[in-house]
């Protein structure tokens, strides 16, 4: 009963093939069904593999472009929050000194903590700081000057675009993620299906299976996303 099992089990749904060998495996697997497609004979099978090839593959190269994206979206939030620190300790403690004085409840409003929070400031803590410094100024501009408020407001804003963008491409590649998941997995049973048409048409022929498919093209020590130079011209 173990070779029969063998049969209803998907030998392409493995962690142990890489993206990339998949890649391959399948181009080659498509060569290999044109070549012996004499009159057509194959054209549903290689339309249906090329058409769930492009689909995960180019997915993936998307996943991959929308990870590069995103990193530069989180250095650029990480800019806009280093700079409106930088303003904190090296513009506004000191106005806020010389207006009101270091022992002044009004610094102990802007400063409860000294510059202590806006130094150790993240992404998720950065946004109540800003909105306090932004509605302390506007409070206090008289003694601040207008100056400071637009300063103040303009980081904030800035903060707030490149967030947002971050975390909306953050969504984005969750997103291509799991499709890419999927996909490979529709790949992966369409392959599955080529095989055991082809097994079919060519019982007791076990030599029939280097025809139509190089299996050696699947050994890969670690699953790696195609480049998108990985895809065909026809991707």
């Amino acid at each position: 009963m173990h070779v029969l099992d063998t049969l209803f089990g998907n030998p392409f749904d493995t962690n142990t093939i890489s993206d990339s060998r998949l890649a391959e495996f399948t181009r080659d697997h498509l060569q290999r069904l044109t070549q012996a497609s004499v009159g057509n004979r194959y054209q549903a099978l290689i339309a249906e593999t090329k058409a769930a090839y492009d689909a995960c593959f180019g997915t993936m190269v998307a996943e991959d472009v929308a990870s590069s994206e995103r990193g530069g979206l989180t250095q650029s939030t990480q800019s806009a929050l280093k700079a409106f620190q930088e303003a904190v300790a090296d513009q506004l403690e000191a106005a806020v000194r010389l207006a009101f004085g270091k022992s002044s409840p009004e610094y102990a409003s802007f400063f409860p903590q000294g510059l202590t929070e806006y130094r150790q400031a993240t992404l998720t803590t950065a946004p109540a700081l800003m909105e306090r410094v932004v509605t302390l100024i506007t409070t206090h501009q008289t003694a601040l000057s207008a100056a400071q408020l637009t300063r103040f407001t303009q980081l904030r804003t800035a903060f707030q675009s490149a967030r947002q963008s971050q975390q909306e491409k953050k969504g984005q590649v969750s997103e291509l993620k799991a499709a890419s998941k999927a996909l490979r997995h529709a790949l992966e049973l369409r392959l599955w299906k080529n095989a055991l048409v082809l097994a079919t048409e060519h019982l007791n022929q076990p030599e029939q299976a280097r025809v139509f498919f190089d299996a050696g093209l699947l050994t890969l020590p670690r699953r790696k996303k195609p480049e998108a130079s990985d895809l065909p011209p026809h991707a």
